[in-house]
């Protein structure tokens, strides 16, 4: 368990659009460079300043638990992440959905493929009694575990087993503009956990300047308020308080503060609703409580009171499995951040990769170095070799992020029923997915190889 910042002080009718975040902007704080139009003659009518209209940030933290989940702790945890309010709902790759009405419900929610096949469609029925939100995350778990489907081979599948936690969002506060995040946990079988915050524009023309330092470094920028989901919140300092708790005494003054605390965000949590995705959701402010007497919150923070939660749930049990004597789960050593940036459309949109490749080096290699101000030689440098010959999209993997960007020609030749388009995200990110998910895998053998005998 690592102790979050935010518990420092703690000692003792459906709408459209489907879940998605935005980042809002005023175009006048952009450079200048970047407000203006320069022709560059090498290369006829194209302006020389990157200006991407439809792009994804995925900001991705990987670590892990120290031990593999048994199948009765696994399934347990899924359902606890939706009935303690957490998730609004979570999906695992055996196919079934959990969600919570006045009980936990868990149906059956799978993909209509025949067996070691790539199909190009899915058939998918959704459960009744699902809300209209929950009916949409549980459309993007679909989205998702079908390109995994199409990507993975079969014998890769048969050790990804996971399920998948869909949160509401979380808005983060800064210099007076609002990020909204949507973060996603995903918690494998094997120990291995992500937790993704996805980040969407809302169809603004953004700066290649304004995307690296206003949006993709928002991991470490301290905050003015984050808005989250109550649950989050309450476990993060259940988990502390739990964990600084060994005697009778301590623990009950443990159980105290956190009963304070739940009064607390009772009495300052409100409805909140966001125009991304059409919906109101209940939200709690970080500055109303004031509770936080260390750093600036973060959303590096918020990835840390996530894992807290998920720790929290994976070792509350039954008393009666607690007689057995099972092992405590607890957050490995290991974990890292990694930025995987998905655009759609430039401006202007070359028509294929090679010719994307040639006009816009220099600013892809601004983005996998997360810097605006390095020299044109070292940004060309850091962007390394394209990773495809085919024409629909090139990709780039950094060392602490990875690009893939759409040609032209790519976005014609998509036939997806999706209008936001998520399909494009979707089957490019579960690759970046099942990377991360080996990475951690790794750390996870390697501290368990470096314990002493």
């Amino acid at each position: 368990m690592k102790a979050s910042p935010f518990c420092q002080e703690n000692k003792g009718p459906m709408p459209s659009k489907y879940p998605q975040c935005a980042y809002s902007w005023n175009m006048t704080d952009a450079p200048a460079a970047a407000r203006e139009v320069h022709l560059n003659p090498e290369q006829g009518a194209l302006p020389s300043a990157l200006v991407i209209r439809k792009w994804d940030i995925l900001f991705s933290f990987t670590t892990y638990l120290e031990q593999p989940l048994d199948e009765t702790d696994f399934y347990r945890i899924a359902g606890k992440t939706v009935s303690s309010g957490l998730a609004e709902v979570a999906y695992s790759s055996a196919g079934f959905l959990f969600w919570y009405t006045d009980s936990l419900q868990v149906k059956k929610f799978d993909l209509d493929l025949e067996p070691y096949t790539r199909q190009k469609q899915a058939t998918i029925q959704f459960p009744t009694g699902l809300a209209p939100y929950q009916t949409q995350c549980a459309l993007h778990a679909a989205q998702q575990r079908f390109h995994e489907q199409q990507t993975l081979s079969p014998m890769a599948q048969e050790g990804y087993a996971y399920f998948r936690a869909y949160l509401s969002p979380c808005e983060l506060i800064i210099s007076g503009r609002t990020s909204t995040l949507y973060p996603v946990i995903t918690v494998h079988r094997n120990g291995v956990v992500q937790i993704s915050f996805r980040a969407l524009n809302a169809q603004n023309d953004t700066p290649v300047e304004v995307l690296i330092d206003k949006i993709m470094n928002l991991i470490s920028t301290g905050t003015e308020d984050i808005f989250m989901p109550p649950a989050l919140l309450g476990l993060d300092v259940e988990q502390i308080l739990s964990s600084r708790s060994n005697s009778r005494k301590e623990r009950s003054k443990a159980k105290r503060e956190l009963a304070s605390l739940g009064e607390k965000i009772r009495q300052h949590q409100e409805y909140r609703q966001y125009s991304e995705d059409g919906f109101e959701h209940l939200q709690v402010s970080v500055k109303a409580l004031s509770i936080n007497s260390g750093p600036q919150p973060s959303l590096a923070m918020v990835a840390s009171m996530t894992i807290n939660a998920i720790e929290l749930l994976a070792n509350k049990r039954s008393n009666r499995s607690k007689s057995r004597g099972r092992a405590m789960h607890r957050q490995g050593e290991f974990g890292m951040w990694r930025h995987h940036v998905y655009i759609r459309t430039t401006v202007p949109h070359p028509e294929t990769a090679t010719e994307m490749a040639e006009l816009y080096a220099e600013p892809f290699g601004k983005i996998l170095f997360k810097s605006s101000s390095i020299s044109s030689e070292f940004a060309r440098k850091e962007l390394g070799q394209q990773l495809r010959l085919a024409e629909d999209y090139l990709s780039y993997v950094g060392r602490a992020a990875s690009l893939s960007v759409y040609s032209a020609q790519g976005i014609r030749q998509h036939k997806g029923f999706d209008p936001h388009d998520n399909e494009l995200v979707y089957q490019l990110h579960a690759k970046a997915d099942f990377a991360d998910f080996m990475a951690g895998s790794y750390w996870q053998c390697e501290e368990v190889a470096l314990r002493p005998l």
